[in-house]
């Protein structure tokens, strides 16, 4: 499947998982980051309207968590993510062979 449809399914998905674990930190595949970040700079007022109408909120995207040791908030919120995936997808959050999240691989 084409990777730019893919992504822009899956970050549709991710939105949504998002609204259904308010309070949660969820941390984007590499994909979903590059569409989300698409979103974003497109045209900052339809991104927050679309977040207001998916999400019921604007959704701010958070880039202060960058430790990626083994118990950090984004190493442990990016096993979270990945098993809230794979329980509301029943699909794999990622593939082996795919860049899970910026800066891994």
């Amino acid at each position: 499947e084409p990777f730019l449809m893919r992504a822009a399914f899956d970050y549709a998905r991710f939105l949504h998982l998002i609204a259904c674990s308010p309070g949660k930190f969820t941390v984007p595949r590499y994909d979903i980051d590059l569409m989300w970040h698409s979103h974003m700079t497109s045209s900052p007022y339809l991104y927050s309207c679309h977040s207001e109408r998916f999400v019921r909120r604007t959704v701010f995207h958070d880039h202060s968590s960058t430790d990626r040791s083994p118990k950090s908030k984004l190493s442990t919120s990016w096993e979270e993510t990945k098993s809230r995936w794979k329980e509301k997808y029943n699909v794999e959050y990622v593939k082996p062979e795919e860049m899970i999240f910026y800066g891994y691989r």
